[in-house]
């Protein structure tokens, strides 16, 4: 089994199209896949989850609630009944900061990034594009 893919998380709008081309490539590759969202604030709940299941993310809720939750059950949503699910990586700081550190951590082959508005990666995307110790596939949202 070869290094995982790195799909970068950022929002439910392009997520979808993102979270399916990080999943087709793993599948090709014969890897694993982590999900990873990264934003500046949260109240507690941070850390690598791995195949999360509905009642894990209701008690997470209870321990901590705020955001996050709503990211872990978006991901957790869309591969239900694809079989098995991506470990995730939630986070919390500055996005560009944690995506390339954990890209750069040695566990991955690719990132792969969604744009917005079907136009442009915005600036996070193009700084991961420029600074990322491997390569990194943008996916039209």
């Amino acid at each position: 089994m070869g290094k995982n893919i790195l799909v970068c998380f950022d929002e439910v709008q392009s997520g979808p199209t993102v979270l399916e081309a990080g999943r087709r490539i793993a599948k090709l590759q014969g890897c694993g896949m982590v999900v990873i969202h990264v934003q500046p604030t949260l109240t507690g709940i941070s850390g690598y989850y791995e195949r999360l299941f509905q009642e894990e993310l209701d008690h997470i809720e209870n321990i901590f609630g705020g955001p996050g939750r709503d990211e872990l059950l978006f991901v957790r949503r869309f591969f239900d009944g694809l079989g098995e699910l991506p470990n995730f990586k939630l986070m919390e700081g500055d996005p560009l900061e944690g995506i390339l550190r954990e890209a750069g951590s040695g566990g991955y082959q690719l990132v792969v990034i969604g744009t917005k508005d079907r136009r442009s990666p915005g600036k996070v995307g193009l700084d991961i594009i420029k600074k990322s110790p491997i390569d990194v596939m943008v996916v039209k949202g």
